[in-house]
C-alpha cells in the first residue's frame, strides 16, 4: 500500500497515547497510593478497573468489527478514550477515579484490537513482524517520552495533569488521523455503512448494560448486531484459535504481574525517588525503540516460533535479578530494567506476529478483537494477583514477597512456549 509506513507511524503515535495513559498508573502508582490513602489491594482496583472494562468492550465488539470500516471504528474509540482520559484527570477521590478508570477502559480498551486488525489487513504475513515491530515502538516512545514527561509534570504539578495532557493530544491527533488514515473496507462484502451507524454501534456494545433503559434506540442496534453472535462463537469453538486465545492470555499476565508493581517496588524496596524512576522507562524506552524494528526483521528471517521462545527465555533473567536485588546503584538497576524492556518487548512483538497468522482472514477481525479482549481481562487479573501476593510494611514502605511474583511470571513464560508451538498458522 502506499504511503504504508507512514501509516504505520500514525497508528504507533495513536498507540503512543493509548499505552501513555494505561502505563500511568504504574510509575505514579507509589503517589496514587499516599494520596487515596490505600493499599496495594485497592491500588491494583485502578489497574484493573480499565481492564475489566476494555476487555468487556473488546469481546462486545467481536459482534460488529467485520462489518464497519477499521478506521471509523478506530477513530470513533480514540475519541471517547480522549474524554475518558480528561475525565481522569478531575478524579480527585478514590471512588471518581475508580470509575473514570472504566470509562477510560471502555474505549482504550478497543484500541489494541483495531489497530492490530488494521495493520494484518495492510501488511502480508511475511512482512508482519517488522510490521509489528514499528506499531511496538509506541511503548517505546511512550517509555521515553510520555512516562518521564508524566513525572516531571506530577512533580511540578499534580498527578492528575499528566492524564489531562493525554486526553488533549489524543484529540488534536485525532485531526490527522481523519484526513490521513485511509479506510479498510476489505473485510466488508457491501459496504454501505456510515460512521453515524459505526457510532451507534460502538456506544451501544460499550455501555451494554444501560442502552436498554437509556437508549432505547441504541439498543435496537444493539439486537441487530447480537444476531451475528453464530461467527462470534465460531471463533470461539475453534480449537487452534482457543490455543492462540491462551496463548496471549497467559504471556501478558505473567508479564504484567511483575511490571505493574516494579516503580513502588524500586521506590519502597531499594529507596529510589520517584524523579530516579523515570530513568528506567526513559532508557527502556530507548533501547525498545531501537531494537524493536530490527527484532521485527529478526522474527520475519529466524522464524515466528523460534524467535519467540529465544526472546522470552531471555526475559526471565532480568526479571528474576531484579526480584532479588537488595541493594543496587542506579546504573547497574538501569541497565538490568533496559535488558528486561528489550526482551520483554521482544517476545511481545513475536507473539503478536504469530497470534495474527492463526485466524483466517475472515476471522481475523473478530478473532483480534477477542484477543484484544482476553488480553485487558489478563493485565486486570494479574494486578488483582499481584495485589493479593503482595504486603506493604507500613514501617518501613516496603514491599514483601516480590521473588514470589518473578517465580511465577517464569513459570507462566514456561507454558507460553510451549502453546506457542502448537499454534497453526492459517494465512501465507
Amino acid at each position: 500500500m502506499k504511503n504504508e509506513k507512514s501509516i504505520l507511524y500514525l497508528l504507533t503515535f495513536i498507540w503512543f497515547c493509548a499505552i501513555v495513559d494505561f502505563l500511568l498508573m504504574l510509575p505514579l502508582g507509589t503517589e496514587m497510593m499516599e494520596i487515596y490513602n490505600i493499599q496495594p489491594k485497592e491500588y491494583s482496583y485502578l489497574i484493573f478497573a480499565f481492564s475489566l472494562s476494555g476487555g468487556l468492550s473488546s469481546f462486545l465488539a467481536s459482534f460488529y468489527i467485520d462489518s464497519y470500516d477499521r478506521k471509523t471504528i478506530l477513530l470513533c474509540a480514540f475519541f471517547f478514550f480522549a474524554i475518558g482520559s480528561i475525565l481522569c484527570s478531575f478524579a480527585h477521590t478514590y471512588e471518581l477515579m475508580l470509575f473514570s478508570r472504566f470509562f477510560t477502559g471502555i474505549f482504550g480498551g478497543l484500541l489494541g484490537g483495531v489497530s492490530t486488525a488494521y495493520v494484518s489487513d495492510m501488511v502480508p504475513y511475511e512482512r508482519r513482524g517488522n510490521a509489528m515491530g514499528i506499531l511496538n515502538l509506541g511503548f517505546g516512545l511512550a517509555s521515553i517520552l510520555g512516562i518521564p514527561f508524566a513525572i516531571f509534570i506530577c512533580e511540578h504539578l499534580d498527578v492528575f495533569w499528566p492524564f489531562r495532557i493525554i486526553g488533549i493530544l489524543s484529540l488534536v491527533v485525532l485531526v490527522p488521523a481523519y484526513f490521513f488514515l485511509p479506510s479498510m473496507r476489505n473485510h466488508i462484502p457491501e459496504d454501505n455503512t456510515t460512521i453515524h451507524d459505526t457510532f451507534k454501534a460502538i456506544f451501544s456494545l460499550a455501555i451494554y448494560p444501560f442502552t436498554f433503559y437509556f437508549f432505547p434506540r441504541f439498543s435496537q442496534q444493539l439486537k441487530q448486531n447480537i444476531q451475528k453472535t453464530k461467527e462470534v462463537f465460531d471463533v470461539l469453538k475453534n480449537r487452534n484459535l482457543q490455543r492462540a486465545l491462551s496463548f496471549a492470555f497467559f504471556l501478558v499476565l505473567g508479564h504484567f504481574m511483575f511490571i505493574s508493581f516494579i516503580n513502588p517496588y524500586l521506590v519502597g524496596n531499594l529507596g529510589f525517588k520517584l524523579e530516579d524512576t523515570k530513568w528506567m522507562y526513559i532508557i527502556g524506552g530507548l533501547s525498545v525503540s531501537l531494537t524493536s524494528p530490527r527484532i521485527g526483521k529478526f522474527i520475519d528471517t529466524l522464524g515466528k516460533v523460534k524467535s519467540f521462545r529465544i526472546l522470552i527465555i531471555l526475559s526471565f533473567f532480568p526479571i528474576l535479578i531484579i526480584a532479588h536485588l537488595q541493594q543496587a546503584s542506579i546504573f547497574m538497576a538501569l541497565l538490568i530494567c533496559a535488558f528486561m524492556f528489550i526482551f520483554n518487548s521482544g517476545r511481545m512483538i513475536a507473539a503478536m506476529t504469530l497470534i495474527t497468522g492463526a485466524p483466517t482472514e475472515e476471522q481475523r477481525g473478530k478473532f483480534l478483537v477477542i484477543r484484544s479482549s482476553l488480553i485487558e481481562m489478563s493485565e486486570g487479573a494479574s494486578a488483582l494477583i499481584g495485589g493479593m501476593i503482595l504486603t506493604k510494611d507500613e514501617l518501613t514502605g516496603h514491599l514483601n514477597n516480590y521473588h514470589y511474583i518473578a517465580y511465577l511470571a517464569v513459570l507462566i513464560g514456561l507454558l507460553c512456549i510451549y502453546l506457542a508451538s502448537k499454534i497453526e498458522i492459517n494465512e501465507e
